[in-house]
């Protein structure tokens, strides 16, 4: 793999070598190493900090993706094919949406898996003891599983191109999670890129 282009001087590795330890981010050397982690990332993006949160601009990400390596990064119009062609190649991707058209609080998150649900409903009409049609339904639900970086809080999995943080369909990873009122509808975009 040659050298990224850019000021950076960390590459994007899949697999890690042989013998490689990972540190558990419950110890003092693993939240160090998490947070010299993430502070890379947050300069390498030129993210910008504010009283209630972070902002970065998709375009500076897009830059220091392709800096560590990645190739072909790209924001395109969210759709679950693109989602799903994604995961099946190992890719987690980024989304970002607005709620309501609020700029003040877009918001960029993971989406890190996906299931599809479906279910057969078969619907029988009688006329006294006979049963006079059969009618056999397939429903389907495609959804995504999104992690927001909020420590755990709205992750889960929800229906694809339905971004309500307390919509009802929801299957969040902690019981108890009833989410936010949030409704991320518009504007929603995500990155998609080539792993080396």
């Amino acid at each position: 793999m040659s050298e990224p282009s850019g000021k950076s001087s960390a590459r994007f590795s899949q697999n890690l070598p042989a013998g490689t330890r990972t540190h558990s981010y419950t110890t003092p050397v693993g939240r160090r190493s998490a947070a010299y982690l993430l502070k890379g990332i947050s300069s390498g993006c030129k993210s910008l900090y504010f009283y209630e949160g972070t902002f970065t601009f998709p375009c500076n990400a897009i830059s220091f993706m392709e800096a560590m390596g990645l190739y072909n990064v790209q924001k395109q119009k969210y759709s679950f094919e693109r989602v799903t062609g994604m995961i099946d190649r190992g890719c987690p991707l980024i989304i970002y949406s607005l709620p309501n058209a609020n700029i003040f609080k877009s918001h960029c998150w993971n989406i890190d898996g996906y299931k599809i649900k479906e279910r057969t409903i078969t619907i029988k009409r009688y006329t006294g003891d006979r049963v006079e049609t059969i009618t056999v339904k397939k429903e389907v639900c495609n959804m995504v599983h999104c992690d927001f970086g909020w420590g755990g809080q709205c992750n889960g999995y929800y229906v694809s191109g339905v971004f309500k943080l307390n919509d009802p369909n929801i299957e969040h990873d902690y019981y108890g999670d009833s989410g936010q009122s949030t409704n991320y509808n518009t504007f929603t975009k995500i990155i998609t890129y080539n792993r080396p």
